[in-house]
């Protein structure tokens, strides 16, 4: 057949090492990886080997039923597979391996609906958005329980069982026909008669068990694969197994099953497997036993694990697996036993983890989602075997020690700022959170510190703490509410004052407070009591003291808004007050507000260019007396504004230039300024004539410099140096023709 040596294409089951021929057989074939001959060893490359792996694929055709990357499973009949013993290319011939679905009779029912009251953001923590993919002999999908529809994954489809995979006969439709997987999957997640772990989570059902019971290692390994492909399109957290074969003391991670198992740990998928129900102490079944999985085991109602489970340390989290209640068929119920029982329990929990988590935008590993179910969880002693101490399931819990959000606080009742001239006032707050645990009302002030404290005890995701407080004294005073969660995250919501105020009070309304005006203003106090006010006067005074204007206005009413338009007599800083009278008592405003009146225009300094001036950057800058701000307009090329009174104008002719200046100070006052400049960016040019480069004379004589100036639009003054120190101006210069100057040397 083939010449050349082989590569391998590995084996799956850990039980199995022989190959037993029979009339049709299913195999696990490997080609060679290396050759041995007369004591030397030669590896062969991994294009090798998916070459010959490729001629293989070619040569079995319909007979193949699985090809994965370093395998692939075959059904032969018995001259088949000696052909495949004796083709050199091929290292290992095994038995396809076949695991059990894992069951026991009778048992108990087990309720998570103390989480299903948990709300996040508004929706109850049922397993919305998340998807399990189970493992089994299908699902039953028109159970009422379970949704009573097959999506066939299809986007859009609003069957709880989404969609799904039949890899026993090679189809899309993965019904069950023996019932375990029902059972399984109402476990998980229904939502009826009975309620699973997680009722709203939606369900991928791979058919990789037969009508039997049997599982084979290829389709077990393509289901996990086909979850693994589908994990982003259905937002898969968990690959629910309640299948095992074999035991194992230590991991399993030669596993046929491992490296898929592991490609979907890395994918961030929990892949939740029956520990096995052969009641080793010892040992637990693979692929539970795969290192990256999480095995589970089962326990009883009262606590105790259940006589059949296999456990031994590699196990972090139990769950009830004895007598339970759930889906069976297509319309009814049956109670079954087994780690099959307990191990959706777990993968419906983690459903909820990652439901919350999400909520969070938070991250945990499969890893790190098995270490906190082991540590939330109720300690569960092996009396009957090695005496460790395990951890039974407890979702709530769980769920709070991933609750990372502080309560969400909401103060109601008095609005920040409040005055009121009784001393009693109403005050509530309301929270919300997973689960809450206490909420805290306080009211304080500066002088006497805290005035009344409210606690209550609450166990809910919202509550409200609510109080009325009496008898308060005259003064300021602060109040607001904490809360504490069960997970002991506190969350506040913030702090708001309220004033207990005098008989009368007396608020400046109208105009702010250091107010600059060019115009007449309309003055606004308000003064309240709870008796009768008798009398409210407006007082308006200068710098110097001088009250330019005393209003009075005689009243009988509990509160007023007193108004009075004035006209300024002069400019300068004005003070303003208001006064009210009710009985015997006389109050004013807190403080005294101000107004300043100006009508004088600001007075506008050119800094550059000055008029007349020759600049060779368009730079402008001015300066007023006091405070504003100016626009410019230069002609012809561009206007705008200046930010602290500059401006670069770019893209500037050489030439003249006027510019405008437009100016406001703070009051409205305008004032204008310009200036006619000229733009010159050209730089001298200076051509030495005579004497040359390198002239030499002796004694001393009179020597007549010689040069050529060019310029633009103007020259001042030339500067003539010699003996590196000294120099001579020469002003009478003209430009664009020889110039001479004669220095005695």
């Amino acid at each position: 057949m083939r010449k050349e040596a082989g590569i391998f294409v590995l084996l799956a089951l850990v039980l199995i090492s022989g190959v037993v021929a029979a009339q049709e057989v299913s195999v696990v074939v490997e080609v060679k990886n290396e050759t041995s001959f007369m004591g030397i060893t030669v590896s062969h490359s991994e294009e090798r080997q998916e070459a010959w792996q490729e001629e293989l694929i070619e040569e079995l055709g319909e007979d193949v039923e699985h090809v994965f990357d370093d395998v692939i499973v075959v059904t032969v009949d018995e001259e088949g597979l000696e052909e495949l013993e004796n083709d050199w290319t091929v290292g290992e011939v095994v038995d396809e391996g076949v695991r059990e679905i894992l069951l026991q009779d009778s048992v108990p029912l087990v309720n998570a609906t103390d989480v299903f009251d948990l709300q996040l953001g508004g929706v109850n923590l049922k397993g919305a958005g998340q998807s399990v993919c189970i493992l089994d002999t299908g699902v039953d999908y028109v159970h009422p329980d379970l949704g009573g529809c097959y999506g066939n994954n299809e986007e859009n489809t609003t069957c709880r069982v989404v969609g799904g995979h039949d890899f026993v006969n090679d189809d899309t439709d993965p019904d069950d026909d023996h019932g375990h997987g029902t059972h399984v999957a109402g476990i998980v997640g229904a939502s009826g008669n009975l309620t699973g772990v997680a009722p709203e989570v939606t369900i991928l059902a791979v058919k990789v068990c037969n009508s039997g019971g049997s599982c084979s290692d290829g389709d077990i390994r393509a289901g996990i694969d086909w979850c693994v492909q589908n994990t982003t399109g259905w937002n898969v957290s968990v690959i629910s197994m309640s299948i095992g074969g074999g035991s194992s003391v230590g991991h399993c991670n030669s596993d046929f099953l491992a490296s898929s198992i592991d490609a979907a740990v890395a994918e961030n998928v929990s892949v939740v497997v029956a520990s096995g129900n052969s009641g080793n102490s010892t040992a637990i079944s693979a692929p539970a036993c795969v290192e990256s999985a999480t095995p589970v085991g089962s326990s009883d109602k009262d606590d105790g694990v259940s006589s059949f489970s296999n456990r031994n340390s590699l196990i972090q989290v139990f769950a009830p697996g004895r007598s339970i209640n759930s889906t069976y068929g297509t319309s009814g119920y049956g109670i079954l036993s087994g780690t099959s029982m307990a191990t959706p329990h777990v993968s419906g929990a983690i459903a909820l983890l990652s439901q919350l988590l999400a909520f969070q935008n938070g991250v945990k590993t499969p890893a790190e989602v098995e270490s906190v179910l082991n540590s939330s969880g109720q300690a569960l002693v092996d009396v009957d075997g090695q005496n460790l101490t395990f951890s039974r399931l407890r979702v709530w819990d769980a769920l709070i020690a991933l609750d990372n959000r502080t309560p969400e606080v909401l103060l109601s009742g008095l609005n920040d700022g409040h005055v009121s001239f009784i001393g009693n006032v109403s005050l509530s707050c309301n929270a919300t959170d997973l689960a809450l645990d206490s909420g805290e009302l306080r009211v304080w002030n500066s002088t006497a510190g805290e005035v009344v404290s409210v606690s209550e005890n609450v166990s809910s995701s919202a509550a409200e703490v609510a109080t009325n407080v009496t008898e308060l004294g005259f003064g300021s005073y602060t109040w607001g509410c904490s809360f504490v969660d069960v997970a002991g995250l506190t969350g506040a919501g913030g702090n708001r004052s309220f004033t207990i105020a005098n008989a009368v009070s007396v608020s400046l309304s109208e105009p702010s407070d250091g107010l600059v005006t060019k115009g007449n203003e309309s003055f606004t106090c308000e003064s309240l009591s709870d008796a009768n006010i008798s009398l409210v006067t407006l007082l308006v005074w200068n710098s110097t003291g001088d009250v330019v204007v005393d209003v009075e206005e005689n009243v009988s009413v509990s509160g007023l808004n007193k108004s009075v338009n004035v006209s300024f007599a002069s400019e300068g800083e004005h003070s303003w007050n208001c006064e009210a009278v009710s009985g015997n008592e006389s109050v004013m405003a807190s403080a005294n507000r101000t107004v300043t009146y100006d009508v004088t225009a600001p007075n506008v300094s050119l800094v550059q260019p000055v008029d007349g001036g020759f600049v060779s950057t368009a730079l402008l800058n001015v300066s007023l007396d006091e405070t504003g701000n100016c626009s410019y307009d230069l002609v012809n090329v561009s206007d705008g504004g200046m930010d602290n009174l500059t401006v670069s104008v770019v893209n500037v002719s050489d030439g003249v230039h006027e510019v405008l200046y437009s100016c406001l100070d703070v009051a409205g006052n305008a004032a204008m300024a310009g200036a006619n400049f000229t733009l010159e960016s050209v730089v001298p040019e200076v051509t030495l004539v005579s004497p040359v480069d390198g002239h030499s004379v002796t004694g001393t004589q009179t020597i007549a410099f010689e040069f050529n100036v060019s310029d633009g639009l103007s020259f001042e003054s030339c500067g003539l140096v010699y003996s590196e120190t000294e120099e001579a101006s020469i002003t009478d210069v003209t430009v664009n023709e020889t110039n001479s100057v004669s220095k005695s040397m």
